[in-house]
């Protein structure tokens, strides 16, 4: 089976030296989106990552060869030159300072890649990537509706199901459509649909598998930034009156929201107020993990972190999850418990984006990173009268809204889309 996945990243790479673009960059997603979540890991034998990282890879070092203008000098080439070279003290460092082998180094730092991206995919044109964005809201639309199967069923149609769990007459999945934070967005303001009930139809069934899982927290920071999409979409928020008036509203609207929020979130909140979190020793854990142990998750790593200068402003190294390093070197007491082994996962989780940053990248490198956030945010931003541009926009708004929640802010995988387009809409303005 693996051979024919070989066969497959091949025939990506031969497809774009060849010229044919957008069939080459949906191999490189297929890959980058796990197989589209319909065919199970263990059939690629590697990871579906692994595929991708050698696509952008093989590519980025095949167009530097190729093309005298492969790498263009702006600003974007700068903050990629910044984050990368940062990555590589990092290694280096994770090497040559904490002694973590190279093969947990490269296994965990490849990911990082992904920012090359930025050069492949400008040798797309407008039209080309266009298309290729719609071809991927039809591939996130029928893994919704295989997602919306899930729920009343508990059939596994998409993969990552292990996490589903059965809750009164319903099933909370999880396995979401990794690229649903973006599509939501891109369906409800730049909608490719021209028939109106398909319009209505897409945005139902995009809509419907954020709410579905039953994530209060995803239910809410969603509903606050389609407003303030909305707000934008319409003007509103182009005077210091309309500002007023949107913020009483959005005022009242919180404290509404507020009433179905659960006592035992409204606890959570209370605990994490007091500086609760603090007492890691005491945090319990139940089968949906609590805002109080997220916090308690973050701030107990952010110690272990800053314990030392060198922690404190490069992190503590690129070590991978279940290797003899981290079982020697870490004993951190708040996680959830791996099932094989009944101890606390001590590096990995997908509940807070936080902790993975501090401890891989510390403070500078946070920083570094999150420039890369607050850089385009700007950037869509003064473009929001583009749908596109809107739709971008606000989909890294919630990334950063569900860093708490989600480790999603962490992996550069979701940094692809805003560079993708980041040229054309440059070059337009």
């Amino acid at each position: 089976m693996s051979l024919l996945f070989i066969i497959l990243l091949l025939s990506g790479l031969l497809l774009y030296v060849t010229g044919k673009y957008i069939a080459s960059a949906f191999i490189f997603f297929f890959f980058l989106l796990k197989g589209f979540q319909i065919i199970p890991e263990s059939y690629f034998v590697l990871k579906p990552i692994d595929y991708a990282v050698v696509y952008i890879f093989a590519l980025f070092i095949w167009g530097c060869i190729k093309y005298d203008n492969f790498i263009p000098k702006n600003r974007i080439t700068l903050f990629i030159s910044i984050y990368l070279t940062f990555i590589l003290f990092e290694m280096s460092l994770s090497h040559f300072y904490y002694h973590i082998p190279w093969s947990e180094i490269i296994r965990t730092g490849r990911q990082h890649l992904f920012v090359l991206s930025y050069f492949i995919f400008r040798r797309l044109n407008k039209s080309e990537i266009d298309y290729l964005i719609k071809l991927l809201f039809y591939v996130v639309l029928i893994q919704c509706c295989l997602f919306i199967i899930q729920v009343p069923t508990g059939l596994p149609m998409l993969t990552g199901y292990e996490g589903n769990f059965k809750y009164g007459y319903i099933y909370r999945c999880y396995n979401i459509p990794i690229l649903l934070c973006f599509y939501v967005f891109y369906g409800v303001f730049c909608n490719p649909f021209k028939n109106p009930k398909l319009v209505i139809t897409s945005i139902i069934l995009l809509t419907a598998t954020v709410f579905l899982p039953l994530h209060r927290s995803w239910s809410i920071i969603f509903i606050a930034i389609l407003i303030f999409g909305f707000l934008l979409k319409f003007g509103m928020l182009k005077s210091l009156r309309n500002i007023l008036i949107t913020g009483g509203i959005a005022i009242m609207l919180l404290s509404v929201c507020s009433v179905y929020i659960s006592s035992r979130t409204m606890n959570d909140i209370d605990k994490v107020s007091k500086g609760e979190y603090m007492d890691t020793e005491d945090i319990e854990l139940d089968q949906e993990s609590t805002l109080l142990f997220r916090f308690a998750h973050f701030y107990e790593r952010f110690i272990e972190t800053t314990e030392t200068s060198i922690g404190s402003v490069f992190g503590v190294g690129f070590m991978s999850e279940g290797s003899k390093y981290t079982y020697n070197n870490f004993n951190f007491i708040v996680g959830l418990s791996d099932e094989k082994t009944n101890e606390i996962v001590q590096l990995d989780t997908s509940d807070i984006a936080w902790s993975l940053l501090i401890l891989r990248y510390g403070i500078v490198g946070s920083i570094i990173f999150l420039s890369f956030y607050v850089y385009f945010i700007v950037f869509y931003g003064r473009r929001y009268n583009n749908p596109m541009a809107l739709s971008i926009m606000l989909y890294l708004i919630f990334i950063i809204g569900l860093s708490i929640t989600s480790d999603q802010l962490y992996y550069v995988s979701f940094f692809v889309f805003p560079l993708m387009y980041n040229d054309i809409l440059y070059e337009k303005s």
